[in-house]
């Protein structure tokens, strides 16, 4: 689940995965949604983002993570009427033939709100205050009531509100759909509902009420575990119905090679070295006023960018990155900066190029070795509609070569010995001493020897694992499936991964900032990682249209939010 920003304020999706294989077989798909423990808090982010495809309903899994904390505060503060007869028997809103009340309302638009504060805190740590406030202008202290959207005006109750319907919306078309074609909610996804129910339970006998009385505290007067329940069973069910459709959608090689055709530069990377030159490097060629301040008259920016494109034009005699760079030292701006060097751009995927610089170095006829001088534009669209485009500098590039991305996604295994003590600085961040650092890497080492003295085979690594691992992945002996480079892991797991030379039992110690690892190469995957790209672009389209098709056709009303906890403090409403 993720959140993503659309319009002026956030809405919450959840995400399917993007990247299966074309014709997984159902063994493999059941180690994938297995495999839900994660091995650093990065790469729970990668898991989230590989869930490509988007579906607007409500966060299930956030019930679990109730504000225990804020319990005894909020019992008092939401005691005026426990009964919660107003809640009950206010209609709030009416989605399709669904009359959902003030009560079932709030269930959404809290696990809304939890939800994203849980996400900006994992995203932002002990900063989550700061940044929220800095990038959206929300203090998380004050209640959302009280607040305003700048872009709309609105307040932020009001815009959670909106986005509330809209989860609501989604939540029972999906749901409806699923009852309707008759499917059944898997094992696994029962075992998770049985599981988020029983949480109440234990956190209503450690803090000496009940599971209503939680639930109370988390949603306000009127929450019954009967009509949680309802809640919980609709958004179990439209998730997964979801996820099901989206992960059954398979594709031949016709289909992705006609996918590709006429864009295949889209799915490469590319590798390069660059330098720019902005006009600001010839000073002499503009004002100096106060304060020895430099500016430049039209006539005078025109004179300095050619000056500039004369500089970058030097630098296209380099025959390699090396003499690109003694180039670069070698103007005479740069008399004085002993570090200026060209920047290296290693696998650039099309997608994240600089647009100055795409189609040059995308050309199906570019070759390792070619050089360039291209302008830096940007261009700003005014009120009328009119663009003005504008050149701010030079770009010197030197073409390194082109990726392909037809090399496998890899499928590894890893044991992971943390790192134990350390200290953690005011930023937050753990060190570990040497010694510390040498015991954790002495044990690995010790593992390492006792698995390869005996039968030192992929099953008795997972034995290993399992055994001894102290990442959560322990219980599927450590097993990562689909690492691609634009997985969110940690630098040293990943490239050990990806590395080329690198084939089925490949074992080898690593070090990351969480521990040493030892990894296990397992198998190359069946499905490259320019095919999973494509994969990502088909799936999501044809899920979408399918989506589009089953909540776009339903009614979503709100009829009022009298009863809706509008006054919700968002650094209360969720724990980390």
């Amino acid at each position: 689940m993720a959140w993503s920003m659309r319009g002026s304020f956030p809405t919450f999706t959840i995400r399917m995965r993007g990247n299966d294989q074309m014709s997984a077989s159902s063994k493999k798909k059941l180690r994938k949604e297995q495999n839900a423990a994660q091995l650093t808090a990065k790469q729970q982010q990668e898991k989230a983002a590989a869930k490509k495809l988007r579906i607007q309903t409500i966060a299930f899994v956030c019930a679990i993570a109730l504000v225990i904390a804020v319990v005894v505060g909020t019992l008092a503060v939401r005691a005026v009427d426990k009964s919660g007869i107003f809640q009950n028997n206010t209609i709030a809103a009416v989605v399709g033939d669904h009359k959902i009340t003030a009560t079932e309302f709030n269930y959404f638009y809290c696990d809304l709100i939890s939800e994203q504060y849980n996400n900006w805190s994992k995203t932002y740590g002990d900063y989550t205050s700061s940044y929220v406030s800095m990038l959206y202008g929300l203090d998380v202290t004050k209640s959302l009531d009280s607040q305003t959207v700048k872009e709309t005006g609105k307040s932020w109750a009001d815009t959670y509100v909106e986005s509330a319907l809209e989860q609501a919306k989604s939540t029972y078309a999906l749901y409806d759909a699923a009852l309707a074609a008759n499917y059944e909610l898997p094992a696994d996804a029962k075992e998770e509902y049985d599981g988020t129910l029983e949480v109440f339970d234990m956190y209503g006998n450690l803090y000496g009420t009940d599971a209503e009385g939680i639930l109370t505290a988390t949603y306000g007067n009127g929450a019954t575990m009967e009509s949680f329940k309802e809640y919980l069973t609709a958004v179990f069910y439209a998730k997964s119905f979801a996820s099901d459709y989206a992960e059954a959608l398979t594709y031949d090689e016709e289909v992705f090679r006609n996918h590709e055709k006429d864009k295949e530069y889209e799915y490469s990377s590319y590798s390069f070295a660059s330098y720019h030159i902005s006009y600001e490097k010839f000073p002499e060629l503009g004002t100096k006023g106060e304060n020895d301040k430099v500016t430049f008259t039209d006539e005078q920016k025109e004179a300095a960018l050619a000056e500039a494109k004369k500089a970058a034009e030097t630098l296209t005699a380099a025959a390699s990155v090396e003499d690109m760079d003694k180039l670069i030292a070698a103007l005479p701006f740069n008399a004085d900066n002993k570090s200026a060097i060209a920047s290296k751009a290693d696998d650039v995927l099309y997608s994240e190029l600089n647009e100055s610089l795409r189609d040059w170095l995308a050309d199906p006829a570019r070759q390792e070795g070619d050089t360039v001088v291209l302008p830096n534009t940007t261009t700003t669209e005014k009120e009328d509609g009119t663009e003005t485009t504008v050149t701010n500098g030079y770009f010197a590039l030197f073409f390194r070569g082109e990726n392909e991305n037809l090399r496998p996604l890899a499928n590894v295994r890893h044991l992971l010995v943390a790192f134990e003590g350390g200290t953690t600085g005011e930023d937050g961040t753990k060190t570990y001493s040497d010694a510390e650092k040498q015991k954790a890497k002495d044990e690995a080492e010790k593992l390492l020897a006792e698995w390869k003295d005996g039968n030192a085979n992929e099953e008795s690594f997972i034995e290993l694992v399992k055994k001894n691992s102290d990442d959560a992945s322990k219980d599927q002996g450590g097993l990562y499936e689909d690492v691609s480079p634009a997985s969110n892991l940690v630098d040293s797991f990943k490239n050990w991964s990806l590395d080329e030379s690198r084939k089925p039992g490949d074992v080898e110690i690593i070090e990351s900032e969480y521990g040493y690892h030892i990894m296990f190469y397992s198998s190359h995957d069946e499905m490259s990682y320019r095919d999973s790209m494509i994969y990502a672009e088909l799936q999501e389209a044809d899920y979408t249209k399918w989506y589009d098709g089953i909540v776009d056709v339903v009614n979503a009303e709100l009829k009022t939010d009298k009863y809706v906890n509008k006054d919700i403090v968002m650094a209360q409403s969720a724990m980390y």
